[in-house]
């Protein structure tokens, strides 16, 4: 099986729409699991692998976020950030409509 550092890396600036809503306790494991449970996303993590998804879990959510390539697209999720990536970011999901999950840096 192959993890993590297998997906694609992150290429490129990123822009957030910032909602102030924060994971507090939980694992980048977690927010997949809510994106597909309760926003029946599924799709978007399908070609994530059992190793993956346990790797997923030495995250804090903190540690992912979905993202843009444009201010523009950003602005429909919120008060728009650019934030700047070192490049060793992976992409572990894309939503279909210009928007990337990405994994930043170190475990927690």
């Amino acid at each position: 099986m192959t993890g993590l550092k297998s997906l694609p890396k992150w290429q490129g600036k990123s822009y957030r729409g910032y909602t102030g809503y924060r994971n507090t306790g939980k694992t980048a494991f977690d927010v997949v699991k809510f994106e597909c449970t309760e926003l029946g996303n599924y799709g978007d993590f399908e070609h994530l692998n059992t190793n993956m998804l346990n790797e997923l879990k030495k995250y804090s959510a903190d540690k992912i976020i979905w993202v843009t390539k444009s201010k523009r697209q950003a602005k429909h999720y919120g008060e728009v950030c650019l934030i700047y990536m070192t490049g060793n970011e992976r992409i572990i999901a894309t939503d279909g409509d210009n928007g990337f999950l990405i994994l930043k840096r170190k475990a927690r």
